[in-house]
């Protein structure tokens, strides 16, 4: 049996925001429906997600994580939009907070470093904590 047919709307700040959040060519919005299995209308600063009820609610979710990283002045890329989605559908929403940390240093080029999973942030809050941290895995994996 199907589930119930729902809408949702989210009304965006600014047309820039709203730009972010849909991608180029309106790339990320593909990336939502085929993720949830929803669709999406883009409309200016509007966007309409259209669905069965518990598929709209997670993309509603994914939308506010993503929202939450532009506040903090993230730029959205396809990694951080799949990481994003796959906690979302993991159940682990509520973690998405945590994904906007604050920056640990600039290179020399001026790109801030920022953990960019869960598990990175963990390992540098373990850093500032502990006097010696141990990492296990394979190499590469760091």
């Amino acid at each position: 049996m199907k589930g119930i047919v729902t809408e949702q709307l989210i009304r965006f700040e600014n047309i820039e925001t709203a730009s972010a959040i849909y991608g180029s060519f309106d790339g990320h919005v593909k990336v939502l429906e085929q993720a949830f299995h929803i669709n999406v209308i883009p409309r200016g600063t509007d966007m309409k997600i259209a669905g069965e009820k518990e598929d709209v609610e997670q993309a509603v979710k994914a939308v506010n994580g993503l929202l939450l990283m532009l506040e903090k002045g993230e730029t959205l890329n396809e990694q951080n939009i799949d990481y994003v989605i796959s906690l979302v559908q993991e159940g682990n929403d509520d973690k998405l907070p945590l994904l906007t940390s604050d920056c640990l240093c600039i290179t020399a080029k001026g790109k801030p470093v920022k953990p960019k999973t869960i598990g990175q942030k963990q390992y540098v809050e373990a850093l500032e904590k502990n006097t010696v941290v141990f990492g296990i895995g394979p190499d590469g994996t760091g």
